[in-house]
C-alpha cells in the first residue's frame, strides 16, 4: 500500500465528514433560528389579531343598524333640525304679508259680527228696564262701526307681531315641543347611548375622536398582522427549503423536529386568528323629507370576526342539540385530528418501528390524511366567501331599486383574514411533512405500506 495514497484517503474522509458536519450544523442552526423567530412573530400576531378584533368589533357594534337607522332617537334629532331649519328659513314677504292680513281682518270682522249678535240678543232679555239698561250700556261700551274702522290697523299690528323674531322662536318652541311629545311617546322604554359607552370604554371625550382612534389603530395592527402572517409562512416555507436541500445522510433529529414544530406554529395561528371578517353593511342611504335630504351612513347589519377555535367555542357553549353536534365536527376534524396526527408523527422519529407496528399511530402518522377534512373545510370557507359576496350585492341591488329609497351598498369590508391562510399553509406544510415522516420510515428500512418492519431491499 502507498502510505501517501493512503493518507489522502483519510483526508478526504476527514474533510467529507468535516463538510457533512458543518453542513448539518449550520443547517440545523438556521432551521432553528427560523423556526424561533416564527414562534415570536406567531405571538405578537396573536396578540395583534385580538386587539384589532376587538376594535374592529366595537366600531361595527357603534354602527349597527339599530343605533341608526332604525334608532327614533336619531330619527327625532334628524326630524327636529329639519323643523328648525324651515322655520329659520320662512321669510315673510309682501304676498305672505297680504294674505295674512286679510285672514287676520276677516277673523276680526267676523268676532266683531259674532259679538253684535250676541248684545242685540242679550238686550232684548229681562224687564223693560234692565233692557233700558243695556241698550244705553252697550251703545256706549261697545260701537261696532268704529270697531270694524280700526280692523286693517289691527290685522297689519297682529301680522307683525307674528312676523316678529321672538315670537317666530316661540312658535319654534312650540311646534318642537308637540314634535317631542309624539316622539316620546313613541320612542323605546330603554335606548343605549352608543357613543358614550364607547368614548368611556377608550377614555375619551369626544366620540369623533374616539372613532378615529379605533379606525387607525385598527389599520395599523391589521397591517402589521399581515406583515407577521406572511412572516410565518415565508420562515417555515424556508425551513421546508432546507429540508428538501438538506442531503438524506446530513439530515438530523434537529432537521426533523424544526419541521414538525413549524407545522404546529401553522396550525396555532390557523385556529387561534380570525378566519374571514363578515362585515354587512350598507355603506349609505340617503332619501329626501320636506325637501331636505336625510343620510345614513356605514349602517351595519352584520358584523362577525372569528377564529375556528372562537366558532367552536360559541356552538359548543350556546348551540342547542344541532349546533353542538356541528361544533363537535369542526373540533375533531380541525383541532383533534391535525393534534393526533401531529403527535403520532413526532413519535415517528425515535420510534418509527413502534409507529408502524401500533394501529393507532400508524393510522394517524400515515393514512389520517384522507380521513382529515382541513383541506376540504378551507375550500368550502372559501367558496362560501365567494357566495356570501354574490348574495349580498343582489339583495342589496333590491333594495336599492325601492323609489325614492337611494341605497350604495358595499361588501367590500368582507374579507378573508390571517387565519385562512394560515390554515391553508397548515394543510399544504402537512403534506410536505407527511413526506418526511414516510422518509424517516424509508431510512430505518421499514415498509410504510405493510406495516411490518421489512428491510428495503
Amino acid at each position: 500500500m502507498n502510505p501517501k495514497n493512503d493518507r489522502q484517503i483519510i483526508t478526504n474522509t476527514l474533510m467529507l465528514i468535516m463538510k457533512r458536519f458543518y453542513f448539518s450544523i449550520f443547517t440545523t442552526i438556521a432551521c432553528i433560528g427560523l423556526l424561533t423567530f416564527s414562534i415570536y412573530q406567531l405571538n405578537d400576531l396573536h396578540k395583534t389579531a385580538k386587539t384589532r378584533q376587538a376594535y374592529v368589533s366595537d366600531l361595527a357594534y357603534a354602527n349597527n343598524i339599530r343605533f341608526g337607522l332604525l334608532n327614533v332617537d336619531h330619527w327625532k334629532t334628524a326630524l327636529s333640525e329639519i323643523i328648525v331649519k324651515k322655520i329659520d328659513e320662512l321669510e315673510f314677504d309682501q304676498n305672505l304679508y297680504q294674505t295674512m292680513q286679510v285672514q287676520v281682518e276677516n277673523a276680526l270682522y267676523d268676532l266683531i259680527k259674532q259679538i253684535e249678535q250676541y248684545l242685540n240678543k242679550d238686550k232684548k232679555e229681562g224687564n223693560w228696564l234692565t233692557q233700558a239698561f243695556k241698550s244705553v250700556a252697550y251703545e256706549l261700551v261697545f260701537d261696532g262701526n268704529q270697531f270694524k274702522k280700526q280692523v286693517p290697523h289691527w290685522a297689519a299690528e297682529v301680522v307683525k307681531s307674528i312676523a316678529s323674531n321672538s315670537n317666530k322662536e316661540q312658535l319654534k318652541a312650540f311646534i318642537l315641543g308637540k314634535f317631542n311629545e309624539f316622539m316620546d311617546d313613541t320612542s323605546a322604554p330603554e335606548s343605549i347611548d352608543i357613543q358614550t359607552l364607547l368614548s368611556q370604554k377608550y377614555e375619551f371625550e369626544n366620540y369623533e375622536e374616539c372613532v378615529a382612534f379605533l379606525e387607525n389603530e385598527a389599520m395599523n395592527l391589521k397591517t402589521n398582522a399581515w406583515k407577521s402572517t406572511w412572516i410565518i409562512v415565508a420562515s417555515i416555507f424556508l425551513i421546508f427549503i432546507l429540508w428538501f436541500a438538506t442531503p438524506s445522510d446530513y439530515r438530523n433529529a434537529g432537521h426533523y423536529f424544526t419541521t414538525f414544530f413549524s407545522v404546529i406554529v401553522l396550525l396555532l395561528g390557523g385556529l387561534l386568528t380570525p378566519m374571514i371578517d363578515i362585515d354587512v353593511r350598507i355603506a349609505e342611504v340617503n332619501f329626501e323629507l320636506l325637501g331636505e335630504s336625510i343620510v345614513f351612513i356605514n349602517q351595519v347589519l352584520f358584523f362577525e370576526s372569528k377564529s375556528i377555535f372562537d366558532v367552536v367555542e360559541i356552538l359548543l357553549r350556546d348551540g342547542d342539540m344541532q349546533t353542538i353536534a356541528v361544533g363537535c365536527l369542526v373540533f375533531t376534524f380541525s383541532i383533534v385530528f391535525p393534534a393526533l396526527k401531529l403527535a403520532a408523527s413526532a413519535l415517528a422519529y425515535p420510534f418509527p418501528a413502534w409507529v408502524n407496528k401500533n394501529p393507532i399511530a400508524n393510522f394517524f402518522a400515515l393514512k389520517s390524511g384522507k380521513w382529515s377534512m382541513a383541506d376540504v373545510m378551507v375550500i368550502a370557507i372559501f367558496m362560501s366567501y365567494i357566495g356570501f359576496s354574490s348574495l349580498l350585492g343582489n339583495q342589496m341591488g333590491t333594495l336599492g331599486g325601492i323609489k325614492g329609497f337611494n341605497v350604495l351598498s358595499t361588501h367590500e369590508h368582507t374579507s378573508l383574514q390571517m387565519g385562512f391562510f394560515l390554515f391553508t399553509s397548515f394543510c399544504l406544510s402537512g403534506m410536505a411533512f407527511a413526506y418526511v415522516v414516510s422518509h424517516r420510515f424509508k431510512q430505518k428500512g421499514i415498509g410504510i405500506d405493510s406495516g411490518k418492519s421489512e428491510k428495503v431491499q
